[in-house]
């Protein structure tokens, strides 16, 4: 056993002694185990114990599916966070990339964004783990599904979440993720209503209810009209409404109106609480300019929100396997728009 051991020490010690004299530079790949072990004249565990001993002296890192590094000589004591941007984005991930503000930025936390194909994610994430090999990974969590989980799971540094999952019951597992309150903005929506326009009634945009932010945004705000005496209607509008034609979109507009109007609600406001189908409803929704309504995130709430970002990526970094979710609770306001500049 002991001869066992000194050879895996005696191969670690010479592949150190190349990556300190240079011959391995930063980030160079290691051949095969199969190559090493005829190289040194060792069987390929006695490579793969070797490899474990400099990994543990931080000399080499593992990436999955991609091989073994000579680690990177980074000159910083701050964190790498890689933010993946997906190519079509939406409201909500415009508003997590004012992240990146100065303003906003924290000095120990550097950033780097890369825009990936939503549809060709697998086959690019090993390349771009590779490119910039981060200390971890921000993604926004409504475009992941399990079989995404799957794969960061076996990922060798913490990925973050930021938002819900589109359908989070199917999550069966603890996580790194800032999310916040839907419900309460909901409610707060329909309290502000009466504050803000004096009205005991509106029409509600909402998404699929098959989309946990949306449900649960909606029975936040159906729940309090009704316990507040608000008659509203819901107007569902389905999964790729805003990608849709511009045709097709006013379309469906012109057809909600007309039956929410039908229904009795043609001369109340209209709120959106997503802030993300308000610019197509001002755009091709006919007369309704000075009763559409958004729901806006403060300053102080975002800042808060962005706060608490740092705060996960800190603690997943120094603490990889102890996942913690925080729920954020922010704070929104009933805004009339278009919004004066």
């Amino acid at each position: 056993m002991k001869s066992y051991i000194a050879k895996s020490r005696s191969v670690a010690d010479k592949l150190a002694e190349e990556i300190s004299s240079g011959i391995l530079s930063p980030g160079t790949k290691f051949s095969s185990i199969r190559t090493l072990a005829t190289r040194f004249d060792v069987s390929q565990k006695v490579i793969m114990d070797a490899m474990d001993i400099l990994e543990s002296e931080k000399m080499v890192e593992r990436y999955p599916r991609s091989g073994i590094f000579v680690k990177e000589k980074r000159q910083r004591t701050n964190i790498l966070a890689l933010i993946l941007i997906p190519e079509k984005t939406n409201a909500y991930i415009s508003s997590l990339l004012q992240i990146l503000l100065p303003e906003n930025r924290s000095p120990d936390i550097e950033f780097c964004c890369y825009t990936i194909d939503y549809y060709k994610r697998f086959a690019e994430l090993d390349g771009i783990i590779n490119k910039f090999k981060p200390d971890c990974i921000l993604v926004c969590a409504p475009l992941y599904t399990e079989r995404d989980l799957e794969f960061y799971k076996k990922l060798p540094f913490p990925v973050v979440f930021i938002g819900d999952f589109a359908k989070p019951e199917r999550i069966h597992t603890s996580l790194f993720q800032v999310t916040g309150d839907n419900y309460s903005v909901g409610a707060a929506a329909a309290k502000q209503l009466i504050e803000e326009t004096a009205s005991r009634k509106a029409v509600y945009l909402c998404g699929e209810n098959d989309y946990f932010f949306y449900r649960e945004t909606m029975r936040g705000f159906c729940e309090t009209a009704t316990r507040l005496g608000i008659e509203y209607f819901a107007c569902e509008l389905p999964h790729g409404f805003r990608s849709a034609f511009p045709s097709e979109i006013k379309r469906r507009i012109d057809d909600m109106i007309r039956k929410s109007t039908f229904a009795g609600f043609g001369d109340c406001p209209i709120i959106d609480i997503g802030s993300s189908y308000a610019e197509l409803f001002y755009r091709f929704g006919h007369g309704i300019q000075k009763r559409l309504y958004v729901m806006r995130q403060t300053h102080e709430s975002e800042t808060i929100f962005f706060r608490q970002i740092y705060c996960i990526i800190r603690h997943a970094t120094a603490n990889p396997l102890s996942p913690r979710t925080v729920v954020s609770i922010s704070e929104y306001k009933l805004k009339s728009y278009p919004m004066e500049k």
